[in-house]
């Protein structure tokens, strides 16, 4: 669902539409060309089929994102952010809160290579993003640091967090990206990562959203669930919260 300015008076304040994978913007099925009239969901290949909308994953039985294998070719769903989405989004000043919510549906592997990455600030001229989040076979969650692709993220006791198939567990990941300063924070269930700041990965412009479910390889695909996508300005307009 996308945020759109309230007609007339006060443009600041915006509506929140959550990408929350609800209808009636989003039904059982493909991801792919689902959305709103504004902005939908492209795909890479165009015969991908691996995300998809399915009911009762969510917390209270609500609808969610469900990953699922794919054999050969990795496939990435990209969500073109507009300013319907975002009114008043400045490539070269904003700042963009954002959140995602996920599960782990299906036990882990011991293989570290990535299962599944999530890019935010993505710019298609460029070939890269602002941030970018691997989630591994292995349940470990790494993120971009400015000089690393792959820095572990830690828990609350400085441990190195591993993602676990539990019903009951949805781990939150949030964090801001300054495109003035051209870095980002991040916070995996309320833990903040990194030293400080963290470099964009390129001097992107863009809000973007990329979706990567990378091909198995050898080792098997880990599904997970999504409920929740969220990109917010500073000023309140938005595109994803939580309702």
């Amino acid at each position: 669902m996308l945020g759109l300015c309230l007609a007339g008076a006060l443009p600041a304040l915006a509506q929140p539409f959550p990408i929350t994978f609800a209808a009636p913007e989003y039904t059982e099925g493909n991801l792919k060309g689902q959305g709103s009239s504004e902005t939908r969901w492209s795909a890479y290949p165009s015969s991908a089929a691996s995300l998809s909308i399915a009911d009762g994953l969510g917390p209270g039985g609500k609808s969610a994102l469900l990953t699922a294998p794919v054999e050969e070719r990795t496939e990435a769903y990209t969500f073109k952010t507009s300013d319907a989405d975002l009114p008043g989004f400045d490539g070269s000043s904003s700042k963009v809160d954002f959140r995602i919510r996920l599960h782990v549906k299906g036990e882990q592997g011991t293989a570290g290579t990535s299962n599944f990455i999530i890019q935010i600030g993505y710019d298609a001229q460029l070939g890269s993003s602002a941030a970018q989040i691997k989630l591994s076979r292995s349940g470990r969650v790494k993120y971009n640091n400015g000089t690393s692709e792959n820095e572990p993220t830690l828990d609350a006791d400085s441990n190195t967090l591993v993602l676990r198939n539990d019903p009951e567990e949805w781990t939150e990941i949030g964090g801001r990206l300054d495109y003035a300063a051209k870095t980002w924070t991040l916070s995996v269930n309320g833990v903040p990562q990194g030293a400080g700041p963290l470099a964009f990965r390129a001097p992107v412009e863009s809000a973007a959203l990329r979706l990567i479910n990378v091909a198995k390889e050898e080792a098997p695909h880990v599904p997970l669930a999504f409920d929740l996508l969220s990109l917010t300005l500073a000023d309140g307009n938005e595109i994803g919260a939580n309702h």
